[in-house]
């Protein structure tokens, strides 16, 4: 006679506990059955039969899977490429969020577009494809949601404040708002991206006016910030986020502002199911650990 295997057997243990479950007995008396069987094989045995047992009369379906099967499953299916067009202070964070959002999808592409916020906007007005925005402000995602371009709703996912910029370790000494009003040339972004309206705004609650002549303007976060790092200026004021700690100062809370990032997949995307599962991952645990990391708030 064929000495029957430990896989044999644990099936067959299986087999009894889902019978005696189906005819509706008790847990009790399917480990009994079950019990008797396993004391005919090795210890070995036993114990992965005792493992089985461990599973009484649980069910079986698809629903009931564990979540880590479930979620691999979704991953393996999720497939297709998808356009993310969000705020250029956002570049590194999404960066780091894309490649960890396709290592967990390997069948899906996502491709970056980074820019001024109102200039994102006015693009997916004008028709430019994108399947997710994501803004540095909510006007601009409020725009968009009055003109039924994004799908509802849209969700904050991230804030951030200002911080004043100097070169490195700050030769003028530079130590307040009021400080930019001597200084020289001072970096602001344009009044129509998010981070220049934010800075005049910071600057009217310090009671602070800088001559126009003495601003350079930059089309976002990052190009007004190469414009002190590249020397075209002597200081600047851009998101706390994109600060280096040996070349900057803090604003005063009283006077800085506090943001809020705004997401949402477009009306226009054909991968919405795609960019609503990247949006989901940038609200995540994973997503929010990668922009914590990178300096922004909690939404």
């Amino acid at each position: 006679m064929r000495t029957p295997t430990t896989t044999s057997y644990s099936q067959l243990t299986a087999k009894v506990i889902h019978r005696a479950c189906r005819r509706k007995r008790s847990d009790r008396h399917a480990i009994r059955i079950a019990t008797a069987l396993l004391s005919k094989v090795a210890f070995s045995t036993a114990l992965l039969g005792t493992a089985l047992l461990g599973t009484g009369c649980s069910s079986t379906s698809a629903d009931n899977q564990p979540a880590n099967t479930q979620s691999t499953k979704a991953s393996q299916e999720l497939s297709g490429s998808i356009l993310v067009s969000a705020a250029a202070s956002l570049d590194s964070s999404f960066t780091q969020i894309s490649k960890a959002f396709m290592e967990l999808h390997p069948k899906a592409k996502v491709t970056l577009n980074f820019g001024s916020s109102g200039q994102i906007a006015a693009q997916i007005e004008q028709g430019a494809p994108a399947d997710i925005a994501a803004f540095a402000d909510t006007a601009p995602m409020q725009a968009l949601e009055k003109a039924q371009l994004v799908l509802a709703p849209s969700k904050v996912f991230a804030r951030n404040s200002l911080a004043i910029v100097t070169k490195a370790n700050n030769p003028l000494n530079i130590r307040s708002l009021a400080d930019l009003a001597t200084v020289g040339t001072v970096s602001l972004c344009v009044q129509t991206a998010p981070c220049g309206k934010f800075a005049e705004q910071s600057l009217t609650n310090a009671g602070v006016s800088i001559a126009e002549s003495n601003i350079t303007r930059g089309a976002d976060a990052q190009a007004t910030l190469r414009a002190v790092t590249e020397g075209d200026a002597e200081a600047g004021i851009v998101y706390a986020t994109d600060a280096s700690p040996d070349a900057s100062v803090a604003i005063e809370q009283r006077y800085n502002i506090n943001n809020e990032y705004p997401i949402a997949v477009t009306r226009s995307s054909s991968q919405r199911v795609l960019a609503a599962a990247f949006m989901e991952f940038v609200l995540s645990a994973a997503g929010q650990s990668i922009l914590s990391r990178a300096g922004f708030l909690a939404p």
